[in-house]
C-alpha cells in the first residue's frame, strides 16, 4: 500500500511537468452555437457589448425571455442593433458565428441555480459532474406533469436531439450536460432554484480510490476498506510526510520517489 500511493504521486508530478493544454472556455462553430456563460459576466454587461467577448466572428446573439415566451436577438453587422439584454451566467444564448471562435471569458466561476418558466426556457448548468446527464436532469427538474422535454443542438450535425418525460416514462436521447452548453427545457409549471450535481472527479486504481479531490482547510479524511487518509491540508504536521494508523506518505510534492 505504501509503494502504490508513493508511484501514484509520482506519476501525478510527471504529468504536471509536461507541457499543458488549456482548454478554450467556449469553443464555437461557424453557425448556430447554443451556448452559456462558465463564468460570471462583468456587472453591467449586455449583449450590446458581447463583440468585445466572442470577438469579430459574431454574428447575432439572441435569448428566450421565459417569462414573456418571446425571443430576443441583437445583431452586429455594423455595430449592435435590435434588442438589448443583459448577460447572466444562469441563462443561455443562441450565437451565431461567422467562423470557428475559441473563446476565453473573463470572471469567475461560481455555482449557480435556474429557475424555470412554464413554456420554453433556454438554459445553462454550471458547474456539472462527468456523469450528469438529460435523463438525470429531467429527474431532477421534477415528475411527469413537471417537465415535458430536453434539447440539445448537436453543432456537428446541426440538429436537435431530445429527451422527454412520458406517461410511460423517461425516453429519447441520453446527452451529457455539459458546462458551457445550453439546454432548450420546457416545462408545464414554473420550477425554481434547480442546481446540477458536481461533486468531485473520481480518482481510482485496483487498492486505492478517493472521491474528492480537495479536502476543506483544516484537514478532514477519505477513507474506504484499503485506505485512510486523514489531515491533508492545512496541518502542522511536518512538510513531506503525512501519516495516519494505516496510510504513510513520505516525499511530498516534487519529491523523488522513495523504495520501501
Amino acid at each position: 500500500m505504501k509503494n502504490l500511493a508513493i508511484v501514484t504521486l509520482w506519476v501525478g508530478i510527471t504529468i504536471l511537468t509536461a507541457p499543458a493544454t488549456i482548454a478554450a472556455d467556449l469553443a464555437l462553430k461557424a453557425g448556430l452555437n447554443l451556448v452559456s456563460l462558465t463564468k460570471v459576466p462583468a456587472s453591467g454587461l449586455t449583449s450590446y457589448g458581447l463583440l468585445d467577448v466572442f470577438g469579430p466572428n459574431l454574428l447575432a446573439v439572441s435569448r428566450i425571455n421565459a417569462s414573456l415566451q418571446h425571443v430576443e436577438t441583437t445583431t452586429f453587422q455594423d455595430g449592435a442593433a435590435g434588442a438589448e439584454f443583459p448577460m447572466s451566467i444562469d441563462q443561455a444564448y443562441f450565437v451565431e458565428m461567422a467562423a470557428e471562435s475559441d473563446i476565453e471569458l473573463s470572471g469567475i466561476q461560481a455555482s449557480i441555480t435556474v429557475d424555470l418558466e412554464p413554456g420554453v426556457n433556454l438554459i445553462g448548468l454550471n458547474p456539472v459532474s462527468p456523469s450528469f446527464h438529460a435523463f438525470d436532469l429531467l429527474e431532477l427538474i421534477g415528475p411527469p406533469g413537471t417537465v415535458v422535454s430536453i434539447q440539445r443542438f448537436d453543432k456537428n450535425s446541426g440538429r436537435y436531439v431530445s429527451a422527454m418525460q412520458t406517461a410511460e416514462g423517461i425516453a429519447g436521447n441520453n446527452f451529457k450536460i455539459l458546462a458551457g452548453e445550453g439546454y432548450l427545457v420546457s416545462v408545464m409549471q414554473s420550477v425554481t432554484d434547480i442546481k446540477a450535481p458536481f461533486g468531485f472527479i473520481l480518482r481510482a486504481s485496483e487498492n486505492y480510490l478517493i472521491t474528492k479531490e480537495v479536502l476543506s482547510n483544516g484537514g478532514g479524511s477519505s477513507s474506504n476498506a484499503n485506505f485512510n487518509l486523514q489531515s491533508v491540508i492545512g496541518q502542522s504536521s511536518p512538510s513531506g510526510k503525512m501519516t495516519s494508523s494505516s496510510f504513510q506518505l513520505n516525499g511530498g510534492f516534487l519529491a523523488e520517489p522513495i523504495s520501501q
